[in-house]
């Protein structure tokens, strides 16, 4: 089979690095969205005969695709820019809510040295950490301002304030090269303090992520997350009074989860005063310590990977079933957001006409990823 979408695909190499020269592209990502949307096809190819479709517009429309590896910054100011693929993209479907602006992603760090049973980051990115220098990250940040006009950036990075020192060098020169662009990162609650949040505030970042995942520290410590819920509050508490919007993510169906101790989630996520919470499904991917666990229990209830994703469960728990998980999942996004003064805060952000059809939309795309 793989070798027959191998033969079937035969244009495209193997890519292990292109994107603004920094993204984790996968070839099945590549081959499954990225062509497809450039070519126009509606949906991602499910089966032979739809890669045959693919490979067939490809050609129809003399769309020589090449990606390369490790390209570098030097390469780039150069001239060689034949693996970006930017311009292929029709940027409508990479555009912020509300503002509707375009954005696009960079990698100051890569890899995960923690050792949450539930994350496939180790396995994607390695656990030793990996610095691009602040130099490399503000040039490349300028780069996609000047080429492209993008002028919101998602830092994609774990952990991007994992070395306090990193972060700070990344703000200085930011400044001294007076690139102003918006930019959101992630971090962990435990690794950041007041200084760093207004530091990060005034070099341009206007929302961080928290990855908190349970309000229930029995889950957090089961599932080595290495934090607890004081440190959510605090975190929390500090990034609200440096300027920053806060997106909390949190997980249901870890391991010793109960219908209660996802109440006490969303009970905990709801007193945080976060502007946006994310509730996904437990999914043991293979690579984590989730998935062994899972295997060797019994848990897993099918072998079927397209439900591997993490609007799904797959994992029936002593006492709590994957059914159970995905109702109170959507449960608690309804009664997220669709909370009277929830609404009320996000019609406020509408400037126009055109943000609000933007919205509409997108929230209708979102209701059926949940």
């Amino acid at each position: 089979m793989i070798a027959h979408l191998k033969n079937v695909l035969r244009e495209l190499q193997t890519v292990k690095r292109a994107w603004f020269t920094s993204f984790n592209m996968s070839p099945s990502f590549v081959e499954g969205y990225i062509l497809p949307q450039i070519v126009g096809m509606e949906e991602k190819p499910r089966n032979i005969r739809d890669y045959e479709h693919l490979q067939k517009k490809l050609s129809d429309e003399d769309i020589d695709v090449r990606f390369f590896c490790d390209i570098r910054m030097a390469e780039l100011n150069e001239g060689k820019k034949t693996a970006v693929l930017f311009h292929l993209i029709n940027p409508i479907h990479y555009r912020l809510p509300f503002s509707g602006r375009p954005f696009s992603l960079i990698t100051p760090v890569r890899g995960c040295p923690y050792q949450c049973i539930f994350c496939a980051a180790m396995t994607y990115y390695g656990k030793k950490l990996r610095y691009h220098s602040p130099e490399k990250v503000v040039e490349e940040m300028k780069w996609v301002k000047d080429k492209f006009g993008v002028e919101d950036l998602l830092f994609w990075s774990e952990v991007f304030n994992a070395r306090r020192d990193y972060v700070m060098a990344v703000c200085d020169e930011i400044e001294r090269k007076d690139v102003r662009l918006n930019w959101v990162c992630s971090s962990r609650v435990d690794q950041l303090d007041r200084e760093m949040l207004n530091r990060i505030h005034r070099a341009g970042c206007w929302m961080i992520s928290y990855g908190i995942e349970s309000g229930s520290q029995e889950i957090l410590d089961r599932s080595k997350k290495g934090a607890n819920l004081e440190q959510t509050r605090e975190a929390v508490c500090l990034a609200k009074e440096a300027g920053l919007e806060v997106v909390g993510h949190f997980v249901f169906g870890l391991p010793g989860e109960t219908k209660e101790t996802i109440r006490e989630t969303y009970k905990f996520a709801e007193g945080l005063g976060l502007d946006y919470a994310q509730f996904y499904c437990a999914v043991p991917f293979p690579g984590t310590q989730l998935y062994d666990l899972a295997r060797s229990n019994g848990w897993l209830n099918t072998s079927d990977w397209t439900g591997f994703e993490q609007n799904f469960s797959v994992m029936d728990l002593p006492g709590l079933s994957s059914t159970d998980v995905m109702k109170l999942r959507r449960k608690a996004y309804k009664d997220y957001y669709l909370r009277p003064r929830r609404i009320i805060r996000v019609l406020r952000r509408i400037k126009s006409f055109r943000e609000l059809r933007g919205l509409f939309k997108k929230a209708l795309d979102f209701s059926t990823w949940i």
